[in-house]
């Protein structure tokens, strides 16, 4: 099954999030016996806001948890969230990763003449 890279955003986001880099290392994976914890790493880029520096956050959980459904995470600001959608984490070369987006929107808008 392929990789997939999920991206949502709200309607006022106008443009793309651009991945930038994409980092897995389940040592668990490789040897059974390792008491390492799994890390997921991304960085995202705003292409509405390329002025503004990329965002990476991080997903870590325990060795030996096969799914990381209920794995801390954290991004370098509030506006992003990553996370693997419930039982989709399969292995380094089988999960699906979502990042969600929100942004306020600022523009002010002349209200409609009645």
């Amino acid at each position: 099954m392929p990789t997939t890279l999920t991206a949502t955003r709200s309607q006022a986001f106008k443009g793309n999030l651009l991945i930038k880099d994409l980092f897995i290392s389940n040592p668990f994976e490789a040897d059974p016996t390792s008491s390492y914890n799994a890390t997921t790493s991304v960085i995202v880029i705003d292409e509405d806001h390329l002025d503004e520096t990329p965002k990476r956050c991080q997903i870590e959980w325990k060795a030996g948890v096969s799914t990381p459904d209920s794995a801390q995470h954290q991004c370098e600001n509030n506006t992003l969230r990553v996370w693997f959608p419930k039982n989709t984490f399969r292995g380094v070369g089988n999960f699906q990763l979502q990042l969600a987006h929100t942004t306020i929107d600022t523009e002010q808008v002349k209200p409609p003449l009645v």
